[in-house]
């Protein structure tokens, strides 16, 4: 009868150790959810960021492009203002 309560006291203290482990590592899993949404989020500011500045570029290298070819910045203003009109009015059919 020993031998059997020693073996149930040993299937207790394993029993109890696996509780407290599947405890701690539900613990981890919920950490690591929310550290995990924090990089999404972060993600989706680094790309949204990355998206701002390759359109930045592009405005910036239009319009050293236009300064550069036309020849001045009177020129590259005039040159600006006919493409928005051409815009305006593209937009104008559109509707």
């Amino acid at each position: 009868m020993e031998k059997a309560d020693t073996i149930l006291e040993s299937i207790k203290r394993k029993v109890a150790h696996l509780i407290e482990q599947n405890k701690r590592y539900k613990d981890e899993v919920v950490q690591l959810e929310r550290e995990r949404e924090r990089f999404i989020k972060e993600k989706i500011e680094q790309e949204e960021k990355i998206t701002f500045l390759e359109q930045r570029i592009k405005v910036l290298e239009a319009a050293k492009g236009i300064t550069e070819i036309s020849g001045g910045s009177k020129a590259a203003r005039r040159r600006v203002s006919k493409i928005l009109r051409e815009i305006d009015s593209c937009i104008a059919l559109m509707k």
